[in-house]
């Protein structure tokens, strides 16, 4: 059996959490009240995986940040929903 944790990522003003067992919620601090925000995850993904790089590569701090943005913009242009340079 696993049991998941979950928690707002909201962590500051919002505390609500549920434990999950399975598929089955096993506890439930409150209900969510407040709208998700899929941008505010994507942005925090963006920076999990850019501290990453830096931890596990031998790159600069400005060579990680410049092939990341790169490697974003050129898969942002592909997919067609890019902006401008």
């Amino acid at each position: 059996m696993v049991t998941q944790f979950w928690r707002c990522d909201r962590k500051a003003d919002c505390k609500d959490r549920v434990h999950d067992r399975n598929g089955q919620v096993m506890y439930m601090v409150r209900i969510h009240s407040h709208p998700r925000t899929p941008c505010r995850i994507q942005a925090m993904s963006c920076a999990t995986d850019l501290k990453r790089r830096a931890v596990d590569t031998d790159e600069s701090a400005e060579s990680v940040l410049s092939n990341w943005v790169d490697e974003v913009y050129y898969a942002e242009c592909e997919s067609g929903s890019g902006g401008t340079r």
